[in-house]
Parts: C-alpha cells; sequence; structure tokens
C-alpha cells in the first residue's frame, strides 16, 4: 500500500485533489491509500473502486483492494481480486502468496497448495511460504509433507526467536503425525 508520490499528503488533501481530477486513478488509490492506513477500510474500498472503475487492470487498485478486503475480513471477494490481479502479473509471489494463504482461510486447500508451490518456486527462500505450505499440507493431514515444509521455513528463518517457534511447531508436528522426531 504505497505511492511514494502522495506518501506525505493528508485526507484532506488528497480529497482535493480527487475533487479537482476525479477521473485519475492514481489519485483515487492514493486517496483509498490514505484511508486504509487511518484503518478506514470502508472508505479505502469504495475509493479503489472508483479508481478500478476507471482503469480495470490498475495493478495497484487490484491488489490494495484484495488487501484491503483480506482484512475485512471479507475472503470471497479478495479472491476474486487477487484472482484478477493475477491474470495480469501471473509471476507476482507476494500475490500468488496472498491468494493462497486466502484460499486456506476458505478451505479450499489444494488450491492454495497449487498457488504456494508456484509462489516458492519463484522465490525459493521464502520462510513465509514455506510455513504456509507446511499449513496447507497439514490441514490436508499430510504429515510428512507438513513436516518437510515446516523444517525448510526452520532453516530460512533469520531471527532466533521466530527460528525457535518454528523447531517447536515441528516437533508438533512430528507428535501430531506420530513421527520419530529427529
Amino acid at each position: 500500500m504505497e505511492n511514494d508520490e502522495f506518501e506525505d499528503l493528508g485526507i484532506d488533501e488528497l480529497q482535493s485533489i480527487v475533487k479537482e481530477e476525479p477521473d485519475d486513478p492514481v489519485n483515487r488509490i492514493a486517496l483509498a491509500n490514505a484511508y486504509f492506513e487511518a484503518e478506514r477500510l470502508e472508505d479505502a474500498e469504495e475509493e479503489y473502486k472508483k479508481a478500478l472503475a476507471i482503469e480495470p487492470d490498475e495493478e495497484d487498485g487490484l491488489y490494495n483492494l484484495a488487501i484491503c478486503l483480506v482484512v475485512s475480513k471479507r475472503y470471497e471477494e479478495s479472491a476474486n481480486y487477487f484472482e484478477k490481479f493475477l491474470k495480469i502479473y501471473p509471476d507476482d509471489e507476494d500475490a500468488l502468496h496472498k491468494l493462497g494463504v486466502v484460499y486456506m482461510r476458505l478451505e479450499k486447500f489444494e488450491n492454495a497448495l497449487a498457488l504456494l508451490k508456484k509462489s516458492v518456486a519463484i522465490i525459493p527462500d521464502s520462510c513465509d511460504v514455506q510455513l504456509s505450505i507446511s499449513l496447507a499440507y497439514e490441514a490436508l493431514d499430510k504429515g510428512s509433507e507438513a513436516i518437510h515444509h515446516s523444517k525448510q521455513a526452520e532453516s530460512l528463518a533469520d531471527d532466533m526467536e521466530l527460528k525457535a517457534e518454528l523447531t517447536e511447531r515441528t516437533v508438533e508436528l512430528y507428535e501430531k503425525f506420530g513421527f520419530e522426531t529427529s
């Protein structure tokens, strides 16, 4: 959620800019981003949608609206916008990961895994994606795969506290699935 050009402007200033140039999607997205940062999610959603009505394939509009809907816990709608985004930008590893997580929220674990695997193929040393893959496999009751990806996440963790949490998670997976710890 960023737009450096408008970074230091407040909501009132951005509203004035949008009022002067209502058909500029970039201005509307900047205002939507400001609303999002102020936790005015309904206003943010409205502005993102207005920007997309002007320019339906606008990258920041699609992506940021999808994020806004995740924060609002409206996962089906969020998935729709991530899917639209990925039709235009199919190799965006962050969107692939986030849509995978949304699918997990919707209990569409096989769909989630397909996206997460594509994301990890693009950026293999992502601790977050490896953890998400582990969680999806766990939900599908596939213990050895869940453990493998939990260990991968653990090895990629760059902070000792996170590494300790992931080690604990891996041990819990061993216990849950009845494997001997290594």
